[in-house]
């Protein structure tokens, strides 16, 4: 953890009255690194096409679930295992951090935006790597708040994992990385 981290984590303790078991439950889970994602390599991961949506959520274990995530459409797929890889902003660099020049400079490179099931079944299989850093699927869209286009995504908030929307038209900022499936 840094210094900013260790100030956050003091603030959240005193704002939230947090036991010191806590305290240590959430510093341990930021230690927690999946060696498969430090280089962010390409993995396989296994799809169950049978579950519902409130299989899947429930599966994931989310601490909080974003307004409108029960609405979103699982993609139906064919696939029982999917490749997948981890992109970030400087491994893609685009020209810009729109969400369109992202799905085309994966495309660019074999893959394409993963989809909300795909999501769903990563922060299931891996709950905690969204504690190190948002992780969202531009392959699935869906009409979020004012009726704008949101994307899901995977992330934090107050040390509680959480499953959301973004808005698409979003200029991404760094610490946001994007999910995306091989393509064949």
């Amino acid at each position: 953890m840094n210094i900013n981290q260790v100030i956050d984590l003091s603030r959240l303790a005193e704002e939230k009255n947090l036991s010191l078991k806590k305290i240590i439950e959430i510093i341990d889970f930021s230690q927690k690194t999946g060696p498969i994602f430090d280089s962010f390599a390409q993995f396989s991961l296994p799809i169950n096409k049978e579950k519902s949506l409130s299989d899947l959520l429930r599966d994931g274990k989310y601490n909080l679930i974003g307004n409108r995530i029960d609405s979103m459409n699982l993609e139906k797929t064919k696939k029982k295992i999917v490749e997948l890889k981890i992109f970030d902003l400087r491994q893609l660099k685009p020209r810009d951090s729109s969400s369109e020049t992202i799905c085309l400079t994966m495309k660019d490179q074999g893959f394409k935006a993963s989809n909300f099931l795909e999501l769903l079944h990563l922060g299931a299989i891996y709950p905690d790597l969204q504690r190190r850093f948002p992780i969202v699927a531009l392959g699935s869209i869906c009409i979020a708040a004012q009726g704008r286009i949101g994307v899901p995504y995977l992330t934090i908030r107050d040390y509680q994992r959480m499953i959301s929307l973004n808005f698409f038209n979003y200029s991404w900022k760094p610490q946001y990385k994007f999910l995306g499936t091989k393509i064949d």
